[in-house]
Formats: structure tokens, sequence, C-alpha cells
């Protein structure tokens, strides 16, 4: 991606295991500084509020971290 990212503090830290495999996933406050995001990786995104993000279905380990997410919102 052409952007620019001022990286803050870790937010959340969640490790989880499936059965071939374990994921230790960080989530870190960020400001996107200058540029645009774009779909390089991944079939689509959106930016969604709080509200919305239980008409998403996500895979075990972000589930746990989605959760923690709307923890930091209230």
């Amino acid at each position: 991606m052409e952007i620019d990212v001022d990286v803050g503090d870790r937010v959340i830290h969640v490790q989880h295991s499936y059965p071939h495999y374990d994921i230790d996933f960080r989530v870190y406050r960020c400001k996107l500084m200058r540029g645009d995001i774009d779909h390089k990786k991944v079939h689509d995104h959106r930016w969604v509020s709080p509200q919305e993000m239980d008409q998403y279905e996500f895979p075990a380990a972000d589930e746990k971290t989605v959760a923690q997410l709307l923890d930091l919102t209230h």
C-alpha cells in the first residue's frame, strides 16, 4: 500500500490455536497520515461502526479480537 501510518500503542494481544497452526495477533492504535487504503491481498474491506460489527462473521481468532475492540469503544 502507498500509505504512511503513525503507529501508536499496542491495544490488543490475542493468541489463538487452530488445529495446524497458532496465531499471535497484535493490534495497535494507528493514524493514517497519507494515502488511500486499497485492496491488495483481500477480497474486500469496509469501515463499519461498532454497532454494525455483529452483522459480520469472523474466524475464531478474529472473534476474540473484535470482542476486545468493542470493549475499547465502551
